[in-house]
């Protein structure tokens, strides 16, 4: 995975960068179990 951010002007907050980071976590362990469920 990789992520690019670029400061248009303001910066980027720290803080939503965790918030991203979670919300990409919790969908990769929902794809995960996915898989697992179709693939048996």
């Amino acid at each position: 995975i990789e992520i690019q951010g670029t400061a248009e002007g303001t910066l980027f907050p720290g803080a939503d960068l965790d918030h991203v980071l979670i919300l990409a976590k919790k969908g990769i362990q929902e794809f995960i179990a996915l898989q697992k469920t179709v693939l048996g």
